[in-house]
Formats: structure tokens, C-alpha cells, sequence
């Protein structure tokens, strides 16, 4: 899971999404920054509108509809209530995120051991540019930091 968007040729364009354009998310740790800075985004947005209450509310209907798995299940246990509120977004993503860090350490560990590999999915591949090798470890390392903030590199003198 937490290699999505790392491998060399994978294809991916971005996030999937639904048939609205909200992103679709399943609860796992390595995606949520991107999760969350896309609905928070769209929450925003909605800051100078008239309406803004009501399309608040409109797009807490949304975002949950692309929920999947046990980001389903997060928004369930929230109740309906909740989530109908003007804040029900920002409520709905801070529970995710409690939900989330428990699973962070764990993904982050898994992350770590695929990147370390001399021969693995995340080492240079036959036929790949060092350009994208660069560019791809540069998301690992982002993506790792992102999980668990332990891992860090330090400069010896």
C-alpha cells in the first residue's frame, strides 16, 4: 500500500477518484496526507460563499461517498449527525487522522525495508532514466518522512 505512486512505469496519474472528482480513500496511513490536503482544499474553498454552510454540508455528503473499507467504517462510527454539521469535514478528518496513526509506524517500517532493498521494486530499474530514479526516491523519502518523522538524515562533519 504504501508503495503506490513509487514504482517505476506504474502508471499512476494521481489519486483515483470518483465519477464527482472526490478522491477515494480506504483509511490506509500512506495516503491520508494527500487525502486530506485535497479535501480540506475543496472545504476551503467554500470559505467566501454565501452559501457556504450548505455547500459545506453538500460536500460532507460527497467526500463520504468516496469513502471505502475502513474509512467507511470511521465515518459510520462518527454517525450521520456529525457529519451533516457546517464542520463535519474537519471533524471527519481529524478522526481519520486519529485512526490513522496507529497504522503510521508500521507502514513507515515496511516503507523503509522495500527503499533499502539493493535489488527491490524501488531500486533502479532496467531501462529507467537516473532523472526518474532520483525523482521516484525523492517521493519514497517524502512519503517515509511523511509516515514516521523518526527517519531522518543527519550530516557528519
Amino acid at each position: 500500500m504504501a508503495r503506490e505512486g513509487l514504482l517505476y512505469g506504474s502508471g499512476r496519474e494521481g489519486p483515483a477518484t470518483d465519477k464527482a472528482g472526490y478522491p477515494i480513500y480506504s483509511g490506509t496511513a500512506s495516503l491520508f496526507e494527500e487525502w486530506e490536503f485535497r479535501v480540506m482544499g475543496k472545504w476551503k474553498a467554500l470559505a467566501g460563499d454565501e452559501k457556504k454552510d450548505q455547500k459545506r454540508t453538500e460536500l460532507s455528503s460527497k467526500v463520504t461517498d468516496a469513502l471505502r473499507d475502513d474509512a467507511m467504517k470511521i465515518a459510520q462510527d462518527l454517525g450521520l449527525e456529525t457529519l451533516i454539521q457546517a464542520d463535519g469535514v474537519p471533524t471527519l478528518v481529524d478522526t481519520m487522522k486519529d485512526a490513522v496513526s496507529v497504522k503510521r509506524e508500521l507502514e513507515a517500517v515496511e516503507l523503509y525495508k522495500e527503499g533499502s532493498k539493493s535489488k527491490g521494486a524501488l531500486s533502479r530499474q532496467y531501462g529507467e532514466s537516473m532523472q526518474s530514479y532520483v525523482l521516484r526516491r525523492k517521493r519514497w523519502w517524502t512519503r517515509l518522512k511523511a509516515l514516521d518523522e523518526k527517519y531522518s538524515v543527519r550530516k557528519t562533519s
